[in-house]
C-alpha cells in the first residue's frame, strides 16, 4: 500500500473496482475516499489516477498542512495543466483573474475577483472535457485553502453534462471543508478504506521490504498495527533494521520515533496508573476481574479511570489499549528483571493453560523445565483447538527452556515444535530444527521419530529423497506400531513408488492401527483408510466414497487431523473423479478457510490451486487466475516455491483461454520441473500442450503432450488428473498421425467405460467423431459428435463449446449451412459466455467461411440472431439460457440489443422482425409463432 513507489496497490482489490465502476458513469461525478491517517488513501488514489488516465486526463494535487491557508494553492496544481490548451479561448476578464490566482500576472496590485477566477476555472474544465475524460483529484482535501474551495466549489455547481469527475481524499476525524461544499451540491460515493487483512497485510511486507516473513510475525504486526499499512510497514522496517531477519524473531521491536511519542504520554500518568498498564501490556488483554485480583477493587479502579481518561485504556469486562502501540511503548520501557518480574506476577493469577504457560516462559532467565513442561502442555493443547500460531510460539519456548541434559524431553519438544512450525508455513526453520534433532537423537525410536518429520516437511523437495528417509525411519521404528504406521501411510501416499508397493504399504497401516484405542492413533487408522481409498481409485480406478465415509467415522473418534489428511480432503479429490466438480470445489473451499482459521498457511498454497483448476473447469477464467495467483504468492510466503511454481502453472490455462501470450511464463512452465519423469511435469506438459492447441501450433502441441502421455503412463488410468487426452488425439490428428490418434483413443474410450467417467464419454465422443470425419465416415462422425455435445453439456463449458464447434465444422463441410450456422452460433455463445475470447475467434473464423453477408453496423450478431430466432419461437429466458448454455443475464442483454437494433418493443414483435430481415441466411423464416 504505501513505501516503494512500485509496490503494488494490494487488498483493495473491490474498493478499486466500485470506484472505477462508479467513475465510469456518464457526465460529471464526485467520489470521496476517507480513511485514518496510514491506512493508503494516497496509494488507492495513486491506482485509481493510473487506471482512469488509460481512458482520459488525470490531474492529482496533494494539500498540505503548510499551505493551508495560502490563496489558490491547490488551485495552482489543478488549473496550470490545463492553462496552456485553452489560455487562447478564454475571455480577458477571466484569463487575467485567474493570472493573478496563479501567480502569473505582472502584480498590479489590483484585488482578484474570486468569481472570475471560478468561472475561469469552469471554462478550463469545459474545454478540456470537451473531447475526453476529465478528472481531478485532490489528495488530503482536510488542508485545501479556503480560495481553492470558493472556486472548485463554484464551477462544480455550474457542471451539467461535462464529463468531469472530481475525486478528493480525507484523513477521518479532521474537518473538510472542500469535502463537505462540494459533497453538499452533488450527490457523492463515499467509501471508507478499511484497514488491511492480515493475508492483505502480509502480502504488502514482503513485496515491500523484499523479504520472506513468517506467518508468526506478520500476525503480530497486524495485531499492533491494526491493519494500517503505513505503521506495519514502519514496523517491519524497524524489526529488519534492528534483527536483519523477519522469519525467526519473535519480538516486535517498535520504531524509536513511536516509541518516545508514545512513551511521552505514559510517563504523565501517576505511579499506581503506569502499574495498571504494564500489568494491561504484559498480559494483553486482561479481565477487569484480573486486574481487581492484583491491585484490590478500590486501587485498581482509582488505576483505571486515570489510564481511561489519558486516552490510553478502555475499560470493559476487559481491558484494551486504545491503540497497540501504548502497549508496545508500556512494555518496552520495562527492564528486563522488571519484565520478568511482572510476568512471574501474572502467572500466580492466571489460570488458563497457555497464559500461565507464556509468562512462566518470559519470567525465566534461561533454561527451565517448569517453564518449559507448561509450554509444551500449552503447546498441545492449542495444536488440539487449531491454533497453530499459538502453538508454535509455546513449542519452540519449550524446546529453549529445557535444561541441556533432559535430551529426551527435548527431542519429543523438538518433534511438536517441528510440526507446528511446518504447519504455519515456515518450513525451512522447521527443517532446521529436525536436523539439529536428528544429529543429537538417542535410540532407534527418536531417530525414526525424526526422520519421519523430516520426511513431511521435505515432501515438495525431493520425492526420491523423501522416500530414502521415509525407509530409514521404517527400518529404525522398530515396535512402536504408531511411528511405523505413519511411516507406512507416508511412503504409500508418496506417488513415488510401484503401485503395488503403494498398496502394501497401506494395507500394513490399516492392520497396524485396527485395533486402536489411543485418539491419536485412531486418527492414523481413519488416514490409512483413506489412503487406502485414494490408491484403490489411482490403480483400480474404483471411486469407494463409502470407505471415505468410514474413515469420516473413525476420524471423529481420534484427533483433529490436518486439513490435507482429512476425509473432506480425499472426499473433495475423488469428487472430481465422479465430475461432481462443483461440490468439489465447495469442499476445497471450505478447506481453504479452515485452513486460514486453524493457521494451516503451509497448506494454502495446495488448496489454492485445487480451486484455480476447478475454476478452469467450470470456466471462471477470473476465479481460476485469482486462485492461481494466490498458489503462488502463498507458495512463496511459506518457502514451499515447488507449489508456488505450479500456480504459475495454471495461469496457461485461463492464457490459453483468452489467447494471451506471456513468453516468461512458458519459458518457466517449459522447464519446470527438471524430473522429466515426475508427475508433476505431467501437469506442466499438459498445459503447454492445451495452450498450443488452443494456438494452433500442432507440432509443438504433440511434443508437450506426448511426453505427458507417457508420465500419465507411469501413474495408472486417472483421467481426471491431467486431462489431456482429446487435446492429444486432436493434435495427433491434425499432424497427420492418425494411427497414433487412433491407439489414444484406446486409452480414452477404457476410461470412457468406467461408470462415473463422464468427461472420459465426452471427450471420447468428440475425439471419435473428429477422427471418423478425418476418414470420410460422416454419419458415424456426426452421431458421436452429437453425443459429445449432449454428454458435455454440464460438466464443463469449455468442452461443451469445443464439441459445439467439432460438430459446427462437420455441418459446414458437409454444405449444410443453416444446421452450421445454428450449431456454430451456439458454440459461440458458449464461448463469449466464459470469456473465451481465443475460441470465440475460431467460431468466428467458421462462421465466416459459411458465406453470407456478415453482420455489420445495426445488423444482428450471430449471438444475437440465435437468441432472437429462439425467444421468437416462444421460448423464455431461462430455456433458452439452458439451451445455449449461457446465463439469463446474458440472455436479457442480448434482448435488450435486438429490440433496439430490429425497432420492436416486444418479443411478439421479433418473428415478423426477423422474417423481413434482408441479412438474414438461407431461407426465410415462415414458422409462426
Amino acid at each position: 500500500m504505501t513505501g516503494r513507489a512500485s509496490t503494488r496497490l494490494v487488498g483493495r482489490t473491490d474498493e478499486l473496482s466500485g470506484a472505477l465502476a462508479f467513475a465510469a458513469r456518464e457526465g460529471h461525478w464526485l467520489l470521496i475516499a476517507e480513511g485514518d491517517a496510514g491506512i493508503g488513501k494516497s496509494s488507492f488514489l495513486a491506482a485509481m489516477a493510473e487506471q482512469l488516465g488509460s481512458s482520459g486526463w488525470v490531474i492529482r494535487a496533494t494539500a498540505v498542512a503548510a499551505e493551508a491557508t495560502l490563496s489558490y494553492a491547490i488551485l495552482s496544481d489543478l488549473a496550470t495543466p490545463l492553462y496552456e490548451s485553452a489560455i487562447s479561448r478564454l475571455p480577458e476578464q477571466q484569463r487575467e483573474a485567474l493570472d493573478a490566482a496563479l501567480l502569473r500576472g505582472t502584480g498590479t496590485g489590483t484585488s482578484i475577483d474570486a468569481r472570475a477566477v471560478g468561472t475561469a476555472l469552469l471554462s478550463l474544465i469545459r474545454d478540456a472535457s470537451a473531447g475526453q475524460n476529465l478528472v481531478l483529484m485532490v489528495d488530503d482535501a482536510q488542508w485545501a485553502d479556503p480560495a481553492t474551495v470558493d472556486a472548485l466549489s463554484f464551477a462544480q455547481r455550474r457542471l451539467d453534462a461535462e464529463r468531469c469527475g472530481i475525486v478528493l481524499g480525507r484523513r477521518l476525524g479532521e474537518n473538510a471543508e472542500l469535502v463537505d461544499r462540494l459533497a453538499a451540491a452533488d450527490s457523492a460515493y463515499t467509501m471508507r478504506l478499511a484497514p488491511l487483512t492480515l493475508e492483505a497485510t502480509r502480502t504488502m511486507l514482503v513485496e515491500s521490504l523484499e523479504v520472506p516473513i513468517s506467518p508468526t510475525l506478520a500476525r503480530r504486526i497486524h495485531d499492533i498495527s491494526s491493519g494500517n499499512p503505513l505503521l506495519s510497514l514502519e514496523l517491519g522496517r524497524a524489526q529488519l533494521y534492528a534483527t536483519g531477519d523477519l522469519t525467526t524473531s519473535m519480538e516486535i521491536v517498535v520504531p524509536s520515533q513511536l516509541a518516545v511519542l508514545h512513551r511521552t504520554r505514559l510517563e504523565r500518568l501517576s505511579q499506581p496508573a503506569r502499574t495498571v498498564v504494564t500489568l494491561a501490556a504484559a498480559h494483553g488483554r486482561p479481565p477487569l476481574a484480573l486486574m481487581q485480583l492484583l491491585l484490590g477493587e478500590e486501587k485498581a479502579e482509582a488505576a483505571l479511570n486515570e489510564a481511561q481518561a489519558a486516552g490510553i485504556l478502555i475499560v470493559n469486562a476487559d481491558i484494551t489499549f486504545t491503540h497497540p502501540l501504548f502497549s508496545s511503548a508500556a512494555y518496552e520501557q520495562l527492564s528486563p528483571s522488571e519484565r520478568r518480574s511482572v510476568h512471574r506476577r501474572l502467572a500466580q493469577a492466571v489460570t488458563d493453560l497457555e497464559e500461565r504457560a507464556r509468562h512462566l516462559a518470559l519470567a525465566s532467565e534461561g533454561e527451565d523445565e517448569v517453564a518449559a513442561a507448561a509450554c509444551e502442555e500449552a503447546a498441545l493443547a492449542a495444536r488440539g483447538r487449531g491454533a497453530l500460531a499459538a502453538a508454535a510460539d509455546l513449542a519452540v519456548l519449550a524446546v529453549r527452556l529445557t535444561p541441556a541434559e533432559q535430551t529426551h524431553d527435548h527431542h519429543r519438544r523438538a518433534l511438536i515444535a517441528a510440526d507446528v512450525v511446518f504447519q504455519t508455513g515456515n518450513p525451512a526453520a522447521a527443517r532446521d530444527l529436525l536436523h539439529r534433532t536428528i544429529a543429537t537423537s538417542q535410540g532407534d525410536r527418536e531417530h525414526a521419530h525424526a526422520l519421519r518429520a523430516l520426511a513431511r516437511a521435505d515432501f515438495y523437495r525431493s520425492r526420491e529423497a523423501q522416500i530414502e528417509i521415509l525407509r530409514e525411519a521404517l527400518a529404525a521404528s522398530n515396535a512402536d506400531i504408531a511411528g511405523s504406521a505413519e511411516i507406512h501411510i507416508e511412503l504409500a501416499m508418496s506417488n513415488a513408488l510401484p503401485a503395488d508397493e503403494c498398496v502394501d504399504h497401506a494395507g500394513a497401516a490399516v492392520r497396524l492401527t485396527h485395533d486402536a484405542a489411543e485418539p491419536e492413533v485412531i486418527g492414523l487408522h481413519a488416514r490409512a483408510l483413506l489412503a487406502l481409498a485414494y490408491l484403490r481409485f489411482q490403480h483400480t480406478c474404483e471411486v469407494d466414497l463409502d470407505l471415505v465415509e468410514r474413515a469420516a467415522a473413525v476420524e471423529r473418534e481420534g484427533v483433529e487431523p490436518r486439513s490435507d489428511e482429512s476425509a473432506a480432503y480425499a472426499r473433495a479429490i475423488l469428487l472430481i473423479a465422479l465430475d461432481r466438480c462443483d461440490e468439489s470445489q465447495a469442499e476445497f473451499e471450505s478447506m481453504l478457510e479452515r485452513c486460514k482459521r486453524r493457521g494451516e498457511d503451509v497448506l494454502l498454497p495446495e488448496m489454492h490451486g485445487w480451486i484455480a483448476r476447478l475454476a478452469w473447469i467450470a470456466g471462471d477464467i477470473d476465479l481460476c487466475r485469482v486462485h492461481a495467483r494466490r498458489c503462488t504468492e502463498t507458495g512463496n510466503e511459506v518457502g514451499e516455491h515447488f507449489v508456488a511454481d505450479v500456480g504459475r502453472l495454471l495461469l496457461l490455462y485461463p492464457l490459453a483461454m483468452v489467447g494471451d501470450t506471456d513468453a516468461e511464463l512458458e519459458e518457466l512452465a517449459g522447464s519446470f520441473p527438471p524430473d522429466p519423469h515426475s508427475q508433476g511435469r505431467a501437469y506442466n506438459t499438459a498445459a503447454l500442450g492445451h495452450l498450443m492447441v488452443t494456438r494452433g501450433d500442432w507440432e509443438a502441441a504433440c511434443q508437450y503432450l506426448e511426453a505427458t502421455a507417457r508420465i500419465a503412463g507411469l501413474h495408472g488410468n486417472r483421467s481426471w488428473m491431467f486431462r489431456f487426452e482429446g487435446d492429444h488425439i486432436e493434435a495427433l490428428l491434425n499432424t497427420s498421425k492418425t494411427d497414433d490418434a487412433w491407439r489414444e483413443m484406446e486409452r480414452l474410450e477404457f476410461q470412457a467405460r468406467l461408470p462415473y467417467a463422464g468427461w472420459s464419454r465426452a471427450v471420447a465422443a468428440r475425439s471419435r467423431g473428429l477422427l471418423l470425419a478425418a476418414e470420410h465416415r460422416f454419419a458415424e462422425a456426426r452421431d458421436h459428435l452429437s453425443q459429445a455435445v449432449a454428454e458435455s453439456r454440464t460438466l464443463s463449458p469449455l468442452e461443451h463449446g469445443r464439441s459445439l464447434l467439432a460438430l459446427g465444422r462437420l455441418e459446414r463441410r458437409l454444405k449444410q449451412k443453416r444446421v452450421a450456422r445454428e450449431v456454430l452460433t451456439t458454440a459461440r455463445l458458449v464461448f463469449e459466455e466464459i470469456g473465451a475470447t481465443a475460441w470465440v475467434a475460431k467460431t468466428d473464423a467458421d462462421l465466416q467461411r459459411i458465406g453470407g453477408r456478415s453482420p455489420a453496423g445495426d445488423d444482428l450478431t450471430v449471438t444475437e440472431r440465435r437468441i432472437a430466432e429462439l425467444a421468437a419461437d416462444g421460448m423464455t429466458n431461462k430455456a433458452i439460457a439452458e439451451a445455449l448454455f449461457i446465463s439469463p443475464r446474458t440472455v436479457e442483454s442480448n434482448l435488450t440489443r435486438v429490440y433496439r437494433k430490429l425497432r420492436v418493443r416486444r418479443r411478439i414483435g421479433l418473428s415478423s422482425a426477423l422474417n423481413h430481415d434482408p441479412h438474414m441466411p438461407g431461407a426465410s423464416r415462415n414458422t409462426p409463432t
